[in-house]
């Protein structure tokens, strides 16, 4: 705290800022979970990676199968582990890679609204959201550069 005492005494390998009440923890040999402001553990770091809480999801991946999803904050999957990749929601919208590594945007209920189609995909902030796609450097062949837009929450490219 501001006074140079500990709130939450270092029993984690690494820690991370709380979010809608929540901080991401990590014991390294064991994996990722979520302790509340009084340090008490919600949610058993069960995880073999993780992202914070936003819009009451935080992304998840699963040790059994390595494929990311989403939980609540009692560490239940809402979103069954079904992606390579996922970002954080924003906007009721979150980013996340298929099997073939490609990004797209999945609502609330997992369901795709933005199909997968970037190489690259950022949370939306204020109805927008930036996508990069590989293209080939005209000057040289052998070397992809990342292309990006702006893009609305129906898929439409925006001005930035």
């Amino acid at each position: 705290n501001r006074f140079g005492e500990w709130t939450v005494k270092p029993t984690y390998d690494d820690a991370f800022e709380f979010n809608e009440g929540l901080a991401l923890v990590k014991i390294n040999s064991v994996g990722y979970g979520f302790i509340n402001t009084k340090g008490e553990e919600v949610i058993k770091p069960v995880f073999a990676d993780a992202g914070s809480f936003s819009e009451g999801l935080a992304s998840a991946k699963s040790p059994e199968t390595g494929l990311y999803g989403f939980i609540d904050k009692t560490g239940k999957w809402v979103i069954q582990p079904k992606f390579n990749k996922a970002g954080s929601f924003s906007e009721t919208l979150a980013p996340v890679a298929d099997e073939t590594g490609k990004w797209g945007y999945i609502d609330r209920t997992g369901k795709w609204v933005i199909k997968a189609q970037y190489d690259y995909a950022l949370s939306f902030v204020q109805g927008r959201a930036k996508v990069m796609t590989k293209v080939t450097d005209p000057k040289n062949p052998r070397v992809s550069l990342l292309q990006d837009k702006m893009i609305d929450k129906k898929g439409k490219t925006v001005k930035s």
